[in-house]
């Protein structure tokens, strides 16, 4: 301890500040840059209106992800890498004073994969890993609406709805991981969102 007393009227050296330790200087700088490269990215990731219409026994969904195709994206497939989204689908009993119980659940992963001798693009939709389509496309614009829009796509069998209650779709989609905060790896996905509720026996109506 120092024995050494301010004058009266004076006051005592100020120690180093936080800054001045590298340690902290360091976690600022890399929080400076999280906030400039979240500012660069510009919209989030979304999806837009959850559509379902029922037809041929089937709940068919449409909509599209937005703001999520970007330079990046399509550079790496062009790398031959298999890259594209999954989306998950949750039907839902509604329920008005509590949590919408959950009937059935279905994963759809669409994937492109690059070929640099024909210069194209195939494109596989797999429904809970089971491999319902495939396209091949050239242009770039074709490639993002395959990956990003679904236009009536059966989800589910009319016959899961086991009940006359209302029920619903719930969709989202992930999008991997990216790096984050200091470097970490963290999952991208957009929220949940409802469509409209309806009944089986809708269609017949």
């Amino acid at each position: 301890m120092s024995l050494i007393r301010a004058a009266p009227g004076t006051r005592p050296p100020a120690g180093p500040g936080l800054l001045e330790f590298p340690i902290m200087r360091a976690f600022y700088r890399g929080l400076a840059l999280a906030l400039l490269a979240s500012a660069a990215a510009g919209a989030e990731p979304r999806l837009s209106e959850v559509r379902v219409a029922l037809e041929d026994g089937s709940v068919k969904v449409s909509f599209e992800l937005l703001d999520a195709f970007s330079d990046e994206t399509m550079e790496r497939i062009r790398t031959g890498l298999p890259t594209g989204f999954v989306y998950q689908f949750r039907l839902d009993r509604d329920r008005k004073r509590w949590f919408d119980a959950s009937l059935a659940a279905r994963t759809l992963q669409v994937v492109a994969m690059y070929n640099a001798v024909t210069a194209e693009y195939l494109v596989n939709f797999k429904l809970d890993g089971e491999l319902v389509e495939s396209r091949v496309v050239r242009e770039r614009l074709n490639l993002e609406l395959a990956l990003t829009r679904l236009a009536g796509v059966p989800i589910f069998d009319l016959e899961s709805i086991d009940t006359p209650d209302r029920v619903l779709v719930r969709a989202r989609a992930d999008l991997g991981s990216k790096t984050g905060f200091l470097f970490l790896p963290t999952k991208v996905t957009t929220g949940w969102h409802r469509s409209r509720k309806f009944r089986a026996t809708d269609e017949a109506g």
